[in-house]
């Protein structure tokens, strides 16, 4: 029951497209990650994205109010 990516990379092709498939690290995403179009990523950083984000909603709602 393997998936092949290789047809399937066919066919996106075909249609101009592609696809980011994201799994969770584990015993089903080894055949994944050891392949060919495999590759582990780290997580992003969640408390410095959390930051950013809120920061940027809240300039957006009451501007910049930056008074360091």
């Amino acid at each position: 029951d393997g998936m092949d990516l290789d047809q399937l990379a066919s066919a996106l092709a075909e249609q101009g497209s592609y696809a980011v498939l994201v799994v969770s690290v584990g015993s089903a995403a080894n055949p994944l990650l050891a392949g060919r179009y495999g590759q582990l990523c780290p997580p992003a950083p969640t408390r410095e994205l959390v930051d950013v984000r809120l920061r940027e909603r809240l300039e957006e709602e009451h501007g910049d109010q930056d008074t360091d």
